[in-house]
C-alpha cells in the first residue's frame, strides 16, 4: 500500500466504468464523497484510513463493502438499498442506532459491524423467505434487550457473535436445537443473560465452538462453553429471569 494522505477527491466519481475502488491502509482523512454516479462498481475497500462523518450514497450495483477501522459515525439504514451486496465489513466505527435492513439482504454472505455504539438489534422472521446469511458478527457494541429468537429462522446462519453487549434475559429455548447444525460458532460471552440454559447446551458431544462465559447464567463450570464462570452476583442484581417464551 501506499500511505497516501488527505481527503478522497470528489471528482473520482467522475470514473463512471470504474469496477473496484480500493485504498485501504492509507492516510486518508475527511468524508466519503458521494459515489453514486459510479453505477458499475462493484467492490469498494477504504478500510484502515481515518475517515469520518456519515455514509454517503453508494451505488445499488456494490457487492462488496469495506470501511472497517475508521471514525464514521451516523447510522447505517440506507444500506438495505444494496441487494446485490454480499459481504458487509463496518467494524471499528463509530456507527450507531438500530441494525435492522442489512441482514435481510437476499443476498449478504457476511455481515460483521463489530466495535460500534449500535443499541439495537432487530431480526425479522424469516419463514421461507431465503438468505444467504452464514457470518454474522456484532460483537463489541451496545446491543440491549433480549436476544432475538428470530436468529432461528435465518436457514444458512452459522457463525452467530453478540458477546461484549449488554443482552439480558434468558438464552432463548430454540437456540439450543440450532446447535452443531447448522450453528457451528455461537459467542454470547460478556453479557448479562440470566437464567438456566437450555439443556442442549450441556451436551459435551455437540461439535460447535462458543462461550458463554461472563453472565448472570446458572451453567456449570464443567460444561466447555461455561468454563471461564460467570459475572459476581454483584453485577447481577437486577437481572430477574422471565418465563420462558414460546417456541416458534
Amino acid at each position: 500500500y501506499n500511505k497516501l494522505t488527505d481527503s478522497i477527491p470528489s471528482w473520482i466519481s467522475s470514473f463512471r466504468s470504474m469496477a473496484a475502488l480500493r485504498l485501504s491502509n492509507n492516510g486518508f482523512s475527511g468524508g466519503i464523497p458521494s459515489l453514486a454516479g459510479l453505477w458499475q462498481l462493484y467492490a469498494l475497500d477504504l478500510s484502515n484510513n481515518e475517515l469520518f462523518g456519515s455514509l454517503p450514497q453508494l451505488p445499488t450495483s456494490l457487492r462488496s463493502l469495506s470501511l472497517a477501522h475508521n471514525v464514521l459515525s451516523g447510522q447505517i439504514h440506507l444500506l438495505w438499498r444494496l441487494r446485490r451486496l454480499r459481504t458487509l465489513d463496518l467494524s471499528d466505527n463509530r456507527f450507531a442506532g438500530s441494525i435492522r435492513g442489512v441482514i435481510s439482504l437476499p443476498d449478504v454472505n457476511a455481515v460483521n459491524l463489530s466495535s460500534n455504539w449500535f443499541i439495537e438489534l432487530e431480526v425479522p422472521k424469516f419463514g421461507g423467505r431465503a438468505t444467504a446469511l452464514e457470518v454474522l458478527e456484532l460483537q463489541e457494541n451496545r446491543l440491549q434487550g433480549r436476544l432475538p429468537v428470530n436468529l432461528v429462522t435465518v436457514q444458512n446462519l452459522t457463525v452467530i457473535n453478540l458477546s461484549h453487549n449488554q443482552f439480558s434475559g434468558p438464552i432463548p429455548r430454540v437456540f439450543g436445537l440450532r446447535l452443531g447444525s447448522p450453528w457451528k460458532r455461537l459467542y454470547l460471552n460478556h453479557n448479562f443473560l440470566a437464567g438456566s440454559v437450555p439443556p442442549e447446551f450441556l451436551n459435551s458431544k455437540l461439535k460447535i465452538k462458543g462461550n458463554l462465559a461472563y453472565n448472570c447464567l446458572k451453567c456449570p463450570r464443567n460444561v466447555t462453553m461455561c468454563n471461564e464462570g460467570q459475572r459476581p452476583a454483584s453485577e447481577c442484581i437486577g437481572q430477574v429471569t422471565p418465563k420462558r417464551e414460546v417456541s416458534l
